[in-house]
C-alpha cells in the first residue's frame, strides 16, 4: 500500500500525498490514478472534500455501572461519504481482522491490515477509511479507565501501557493474535446472549486478558517521526505543530506568524498545515482548545469565563458559540452532567 513504508511505518499525511504526487506526475493525474481507494482517499478527503473535516464528538450509550462498548467485526463502509473525524473520552482498541483501510489519527496515517491492532487513548482525533476494493473488517472497544484493575503487585505493569506509548499501533505474532480474536469471540457470545450471572464480569475478564497479551506479545510500530526517512517538509511541520501546542494558550497564533516561524510563505504554510492534519489552522487551533476546555470543566471549579480566557478564546460569547457546536452542549451543561465522572 502506498502510505507504508518498506518496514512497514507509518507516514504523515504530507509524506502521502508527495509520494502519490511522483508516482502519478501531477496533481491532474493523481484524478486518473488507477487504485480506486487511493484516489478516494486522496482527492476526496483533501480537494473534493467529501469528507467532513470538522471533528465531531462521538457518543455512545452505555451503562454508567459498566463503561464498555463493543461491537464486533464490523465492516468498513466504503458507500458512507460523510465519514468524519471525531474524538471521545474513552480508550479505544481497533483489531483488524481482515481487509485495508488507513488510519488517520492525530497527524499521522497509518495502514490498515489484517493483525493490526491500534490503541488510541481519550481526546486523540482520528478517523478510518476503509479501502475499496478490500474494506478492513474490525472488532472495536471502547471503555472507561474506571472498568480497568489498576491495583499495584509490586510489578512495573499497567494495562494502560499501550495507550502510554508513542505509537497507535502495534502487531502480534499470529498466535497472540489469534488468541485476541478467540477471546473476542467469546465476548460477542457472552454480550449477545448475555449468558446470565456474571457476564459483565466475564466481558471484564476478557478485555483485561486482551490488554495483558497486548502487553506481552505486542511489537510496536513505530510513527512516523522514529523514521530516517521522514522528509524535511515532514520535519518542519512537526516542529510547528509542536510550537502551536506550546503556545497557542500564551497568545493568539496567526497564519503570518507560523509561516514566518517556520521560514516559508504563508501560502506554503496553509497549504501544507492543511495537507498535513486535514484541518485548516483555524479549526485545528480551535479544536485543541475545546479538549483543553473540556479537561478544564471536568476536572476544576475554575468559572466558564476564566477557563475561556486561559484556553485562548477571543471572547466568552466565542466560546460559547464555539462549544455547543463542536461538543453538543453549553460549557455549563457539560460541567454538570460530568461533575461526578472521572475524565
Amino acid at each position: 500500500m502506498p502510505c507504508r513504508s518498506e518496514d512497514g511505518r507509518a507516514f504523515s499525511l504530507d509524506t502521502y500525498l508527495e509520494r502519490l504526487h511522483q508516482n502519478s506526475g501531477s496533481d491532474n493525474d493523481i484524478l486518473k490514478y488507477k487504485n480506486r481507494s487511493i484516489r478516494t482517499t486522496v482527492v476526496d478527503l483533501f480537494k473534493r472534500r467529501y469528507y467532513t473535516l470538522e471533528a465531531v464528538l462521538e457518543k455512545h450509550a452505555y451503562d454508567p455501572l459498566f463503561p464498555f462498548v463493543y461491537m464486533y467485526r464490523i465492516a468498513g463502509n466504503t458507500e458512507d461519504p460523510l465519514v468524519s473525524f471525531h474524538f471521545h473520552d474513552w480508550y479505544e482498541l481497533v483489531v483488524v481482522h481482515e481487509g485495508r483501510g488507513h488510519f488517520f489519527i492525530d497527524k499521522h496515517v497509518y495502514p490498515m491490515e489484517k493483525g493490526q491492532i491500534f490503541h488510541i487513548s481519550g481526546e486523540i482525533i482520528h478517523k478510518a477509511i476503509p479501502d475499496q476494493k478490500e474494506p478492513f473488517l474490525c472488532s472495536v472497544l471502547l471503555f472507561k479507565p474506571t472498568l480497568i484493575h489498576s491495583k499495584e503487585l509490586n510489578e512495573s505493569f499497567s494495562y494502560f501501557d499501550p495507550f502510554l506509548k508513542n505509537g497507535f499501533t502495534s502487531r502480534l505474532p499470529q498466535a497472540g493474535f489469534k488468541e485476541i480474536e478467540s477471546f473476542l469471540e467469546q465476548m460477542d457470545e457472552e454480550k449477545k446472549e448475555w449468558k446470565g450471572k456474571g457476564s459483565k464480569h466475564a466481558l471484564q475478564l476478557y478485555l483485561h486478558w486482551i490488554l495483558l497479551i497486548l502487553n506481552r506479545e505486542s511489537k510496536e510500530l513505530l510513527p512516523p517521526e522514529a523514521s530516517t526517512t521522514s522528509s524535511r517538509r515532514e520535519s518542519w511541520m512537526n516542529e510547528v505543530l509542536l510550537f502551536i501546542d506550546e503556545t497557542m494558550w500564551k497568545e493568539q497564533l496567526t497564519l503570518e506568524k507560523l509561516a514566518k516561524e517556520a521560514l516559508v510563505t504563508p501560502e506554503h504554510f496553509s497549504r501544507t498545515f492543511k495537507k498535513t492534519t486535514g484541518f485548516t489552522l483555524p479549526q485545528y487551533i480551535n479544536l485543541k482548545r475545546l479538549i483543553k476546555a473540556k479537561e478544564l470543566l471536568k476536572t476544576t471549579d475554575y468559572s466558564i469565563s476564566y477557563i475561556a480566557d486561559i484556553c485562548g478564546f477571543k471572547s466568552l460569547s466565542y466560546f460559547h458559540t464555539l462549544f455547543r457546536k463542536g461538543i453538543g452542549t453549553t460549557p455549563r451543561k457539560y460541567r454538570t452532567d460530568h461533575s461526578d465522572k472521572q475524565p
